[in-house]
């Protein structure tokens, strides 16, 4: 094993300049969306004045992730994946600005459909691109923890820079500011090398479109089946903590006002805790500058998950509940970076992007049939219960889980991904 490098990251960057573009280009990309998520939400409510309507339109963001994620993924492994980021970074440069001149409901609810419509073929395509931005293999751990690293940097600047612009400057400054982002980062993307495109576009040249989707996608669900077994193992673990995640990710904002007996602003602070404990913990996988087993930091984050979220259903103090949380987050960055190693290192190319698009739509149908087994729940149920329940669900089948393919590996299974 090797030491901590403390600045791992840049000599990551440097010895991959593919990778610095693309990243340098998400990262910067993503601030900007947070200021756009601020102000369109504000100036949303402030139009209609209307909670129901708030929530309508969370509705119409999350839609997007369930209609078109099998296409976006089949998408992306059908053509050039460099193309679709690059024409998704721009489609959303322009639509971001109609934020401007919108005040009909209806048309924010259009606005929001569509950059979530093109946020789904940038999120295929991206995360099927990274092991083609990087020279070794083995450095896609540290790839992935730069990428969360960035993410959860932008989860604790953004909301507060985002609110800062608005109070200052005011909404058109916000979505001008999201605009120049998604072009900055399609100029990165176009003058970036991305290995494997041309060969890719050569090869496959389908004639029937609609048949082409058909067999392809029934190809990557018998890739799952048959050769695939490791992912399709990672994936069901993941659909099933996630059918009592949802729940403990959407009713926190409830646990902490009725079981902490909190205001809802330490509802912020239990996230940004969260988000901090995330950002130091991928830092710090990032700059361990060794190989770890992806399947093992996965598992790790995901038991330590349910541990730490076991125990917050129990407590009934704020400052355990901060440290906890902030625990939560360092747990959250290895389960992370661990899920997204495992795809990207034991999937081929040629499935990547329609894998992700089953994982995109298996993960959303997990957190809404989470949180309709949740709304029956609280009639005959206090939350704090339904939590615990939640938390020992996730702790019991992550443990059983990881013991069932540890005892695959000490039989030399040979799907086991080591």
């Amino acid at each position: 094993m090797r030491k901590f490098k403390f600045f791992r990251f840049v000599e990551f960057l440097r010895e991959n300049p593919s990778f610095f573009k693309v990243w340098l280009g998400y990262s910067q990309s993503n601030m900007g969306t947070r200021f756009t998520m601020i102000a369109r939400t504000i100036l949303f409510y402030q139009i209609t004045n209307s909670a129901s309507a708030v929530a309508i339109f969370s509705i119409f963001s999350m839609l997007p992730f369930i209609l078109v994620s099998p296409i976006a993924g089949w998408f992306s492994d059908f053509i050039s994946r460099k193309k679709i980021l690059i024409f998704s970074q721009i489609i959303n440069g322009f639509l971001v600005l109609g934020y401007i001149i919108a005040r009909d409901p209806w048309i924010f609810y259009i606005l929001v459909f569509l950059n979530g419509v093109s946020g789904v073929f940038f999120s295929t395509s991206f995360y099927s691109m990274v092991p083609q931005t990087v020279k070794d293999k083995d450095d896609i751990v540290t790839a992935n923890s730069l990428n969360n690293f960035s993410e959860n940097l932008v989860d604790v600047l953004g909301p507060f820079l985002g609110a800062i612009v608005v109070k200052f400057w005011g909404f058109i400054p916000a979505f001008i500011i999201d605009s120049i982002t998604f072009f900055i980062n399609a100029f990165l993307l176009s003058i970036t090398f991305i290995s494997g495109e041309e060969r890719f576009e050569k090869e496959i040249r389908p004639k029937a479109l609609i048949l082409s989707f058909y067999n392809d996608t029934k190809e990557a669900i018998k890739f799952l089946i048959n050769e695939g077994r490791f992912v399709k193992y990672i994936l069901v673990t993941e659909f099933l903590t996630l059918l009592a995640g949802g729940t403990i990710n959407n009713l926190l904002v409830v646990f902490t006002k009725e079981a902490l007996h909190s205001s809802e602003a330490m509802y912020g602070y239990l996230l940004s805790a969260g988000s901090i404990g995330a950002l130091i913990g991928s830092f710090i996988l990032g700059n361990l500058n060794m190989k770890i087993t992806s399947y093992k930091l996965y598992f790790v984050g995901l038991i330590s998950i349910g541990s730490f979220l076991t125990i917050f259903s129990f407590a009934n103090n704020i400052s355990l509940g901060l440290i906890l949380f902030f625990l939560n987050g360092i747990a959250n960055a290895l389960l992370q970076v661990g899920f997204m190693s495992a795809i990207m290192a034991n999937v081929s190319s040629q499935y990547r992007g329609k894998i992700f698009s089953i994982y995109i739509v298996s993960s959303t149908l997990g957190s809404v049939i989470s949180l309709l087994i949740s709304q029956r729940m609280l009639t005959g149920l206090n939350i704090q219960v339904i939590y615990r329940i939640g938390a020992l669900f996730i702790l019991m089948i992550s443990a059983i889980r990881f013991i069932r393919i540890q005892y695959f590996k000490s039989k030399k299974v040979p799907w086991v991904s080591y």
